[in-house]
């Protein structure tokens, strides 16, 4: 189930996104971590926009923790970017 993302974008390429955020945020990494919520936030679904808003001033915020939670959700509510 894909039904938060948009459908102009692979699935492959937002889980690849999406893992290599992941990382970014365990490794705490604010640079690489703001550059790729900023690349899957315009595939992101219209439903789904209040979690990657979430997820975005996390970011910004250096709250890895949140973020990773947020980060989370999306992913199961995707079920396929782990």
């Amino acid at each position: 189930d894909v039904s938060c993302l948009s459908t102009d974008v692979s699935v492959g390429e937002i889980k690849d996104l999406a893992r290599s955020l992941m990382d970014s945020l365990e490794r705490c990494d604010p640079v690489v971590s703001e550059t790729l919520v900023q690349k899957i936030a315009p595939h992101v679904h219209d439903t789904w926009k209040k979690e990657m808003t979430h997820l975005t001033a996390a970011v910004r915020n250096y709250q890895f923790e949140d973020a990773k939670k947020y980060m989370a959700r999306l992913m199961e509510k995707t079920g396929g970017w782990k």
